[in-house]
């Protein structure tokens, strides 16, 4: 089964859910930058759409092969 990574959209932004220790095994973690955030038990990033999505895209589809699958839900 491959792994679905959750988008959150909001009407002028958006984030992608992936968990901290992935940023660390694609050693992108000390890339993300501060428009990204970190949830509050510190095992889930929610890297912004613009540029630390890119970021985690262009690693992951360098790792595995293949581009990492978003499921997309609005965020209110």
């Amino acid at each position: 089964m491959e792994k679905l990574f959750k988008a959150y959209i909001a009407p002028e932004h958006g984030w992608t859910a992936v968990p901290k220790r992935l940023l660390v095994q694609l050693n992108i973690a000390d890339k993300i930058s501060s428009y990204s955030y970190i949830s509050k038990s510190g095992k889930v990033a929610y890297l912004e759409e613009d540029s630390d999505n890119t970021i985690f895209y262009e690693a992951y589809k360098k790792k595995f092969g293949k581009a990492p699958k978003n499921e997309s839900c609005l965020y209110k």
